[in-house]
Formats: structure tokens, C-alpha cells, sequence
């Protein structure tokens, strides 16, 4: 499995049109669309090809980058379904070499707000990197307002203060720490760990892997029934 799941990560942000984004924009900069349905699960390529480019030379999308040295990223993200009452996270972690640390998939079973769940996602993040006794760690997700509050020491007040206390105090436990927004495009994998989640109702805690399931999606297998 592990190496499967290494195989995923490598062809999800260093083979054609992931780490260089010239790779999947053609000359006139529009979406190669066939080159990204081949390479991405099709949630994922949908995404992509909804996302409208700019004409200018600039940069569109920003891509996931390892962590430097002896530091680990741990990237968070979260899913939910307000009609079937379900949110999901997804925690993923990497060293400066692009090996997968570990995985994490949750359950919050009494959270359905997309905001809520995105503050349990970012707690998770920490708790994991806490228990993996990491010592410097940055801490990646989408979520702008959520990464913003917990890069704050001041007493949050709102409907989320209490879960954002306990990441202001979980941030103690390591010497070196950095909580960073990125756009949805820059953390995919925890992404789909999550939106993988919310479909298939399970947890998982995968020490240096992810979940079949995720891989057999990108490469277009079918898992096979037990």
C-alpha cells in the first residue's frame, strides 16, 4: 500500500501539469482538457476545469510545496453534507523529501456547519502532529477566516471560540510553528481524504500511507469487493 500511495502523491503533484502548471495550459492559456481528465480523480478535474484563467502572464493557481529542511507540513481540510447531517476532515502529512508521514480521516458526527467543521479539521491537524511528536511543523488549509483566528493568541469569542482555544493552546506543544491559508489548489490531497470520507462514512489513521480507495481513483481502477 505504501507504495501506492507514494505513486499517488508523485503523479498527483510532480507529473505533468502539477507541479509546473505550464504543463496543462496550452499556448492561448486554456485548460488542456485532456491531460487533466487523464491525470486527476474526476471531482478533482471537474474542479480544475471550472476554475476561469486570467489572459495575463500571471499565476493563476498556486501549487503544493514540500516543506523545507527538517520541517513537516501538515495540511487540513473539510467536508460536509448539511442535508444527511455529515461532515468529514482529512489530515495529511509530509517531510521535505515528499514522503507521507501519515493520514487521518474523521468523523464529526455533531458538526454540520462547513464553518464548524473546518475549525475541527484545523484541530485535527494539530492534534496529529502532536501526536506524531513532530517539533517544527506548518499548518496548511483553505480555510482563510479559520486559519486567521488560530494564528491569533487573543481569546476568540465567537460560536467557534472554544475549539479555537484549544488550537491556540495545542500550539504550545510545538517549538516551532506556522499556520498558513492556500487556495483549494494548493491541498488536494487533504481534500479528497475528506470529500473520500464524507462518501464512504469511514475513519482511517494510516502511519506513511493514504487510503486504497483514494489511489485506486486517480488511476482509475475499481477497488475489488472483499
Amino acid at each position: 500500500m505504501e507504495e501506492i500511495a507514494r505513486g499517488y502523491f508523485q503523479k498527483l503533484f510532480t507529473s505533468s501539469g502539477v507541479r509546473n502548471m505550464s504543463h496543462i495550459l496550452s499556448d492561448d492559456r486554456e485548460w488542456k482538457v485532456n491531460l487533466i481528465n487523464s491525470t486527476f480523480p474526476e471531482d478533482i478535474a471537474s474542479k480544475i476545469l471550472r476554475t476561469p484563467l486570467a489572459k495575463e502572464g500571471i499565476e493563476d493557481i498556486r501549487e503544493w510545496c514540500p516543506p523545507l529542511g527538517s520541517d513537516v507540513k501538515v495540511n487540513f481540510d473539510a467536508a460536509c453534507n448539511q442535508s444527511l447531517v455529515r461532515s468529514r476532515s482529512g489530515v495529511v502529512v509530509h517531510n521535505s523529501p515528499c514522503e507521507i508521514l501519515a493520514s487521518k480521516q474523521t468523523l464529526h458526527k455533531e458538526t454540520t456547519s462547513p464553518f464548524a467543521v473546518e475549525v475541527y479539521a484545523c484541530f485535527q491537524a494539530l492534534l496529529l502532529g502532536n501526536h506524531l511528536g513532530l517539533s517544527s511543523v506548518t499548518i496548511e488549509g483553505d480555510a482563510k477566516t479559520i486559519i486567521k483566528r488560530s494564528q491569533s493568541n487573543i481569546r476568540d469569542k465567537s460560536v467557534i471560540g472554544a475549539i479555537i482555544w484549544d488550537i491556540q493552546q495545542l500550539k504550545r506543544s510545538f517549538h516551532s510553528i506556522q499556520l498558513k491559508h492556500i487556495p483549494r489548489s494548493a491541498n488536494i490531497l487533504a481534500h479528497s481524504l475528506a470529500t473520500d470520507c464524507l462518501k464512504n462514512g469511514r475513519e482511517s489513521y494510516l502511519i506513511r500511507s493514504v487510503l486504497m480507495v483514494i489511489d485506486d481513483r486517480l488511476w482509475g481502477r475499481r477497488k475489488e469487493p472483499d
